[in-house]
């Protein structure tokens, strides 16, 4: 695995006329590894291939990942979890109400590092925003 100076994180997130919303959250597997050892004091090491890594793992991004809209928490629904080289990626839907602002919050490895940034690019219907969070502005107004 490569070892990198940046902390970064990247989240996609597209919603369809209807609502229906494609989100993408990519980070480095091995800062994911190291968060999962911080959150839970043991090693992990993550397998594609394994059900119950790729639990731990999506649990970890939805315990620091949400969406807020009317003061409720939209659900996440889970679709799956990939491998690119030394990048996971976890793949989710979720329904947004249309015309209606919403919040989306992003904590990804604020607890680990004072220099992580998420970018997060949201794009309604082929209008697309991007948003820099920090461990200053964990979250995005999105209109």
């Amino acid at each position: 695995m490569l070892y990198h100076p940046l902390h970064l994180g990247v989240v996609h997130f597209d919603v369809d006329e209807s609502g229906q919303a494609g989100i993408e959250v990519k980070v480095f597997t091995d800062d994911l590894e190291n968060a999962i050892l911080h959150t839970q004091n043991r090693d992990f090491k993550m397998s594609y291939a394994d059900k119950t890594v790729i639990s731990e793992a999506n649990q970890y991004i939805e315990n620091h990942f949400n969406i807020k809209q009317m003061n409720k928490t939209v659900g996440l629904e889970f679709q799956k979890v990939f491998q690119e080289r030394d990048v996971t990626g976890f793949k989710y839907t979720a329904t947004i109400e249309k015309n209606v602002p919403f919040e989306v919050c992003c904590h990804i490895f604020y607890e680990l590092f004072n220099d992580q940034t998420n970018l997060l690019i949201v794009n309604i219907v082929n209008d697309e925003e991007g948003y820099r969070l920090s461990s200053r502005k964990t979250c995005a107004h999105v209109e």
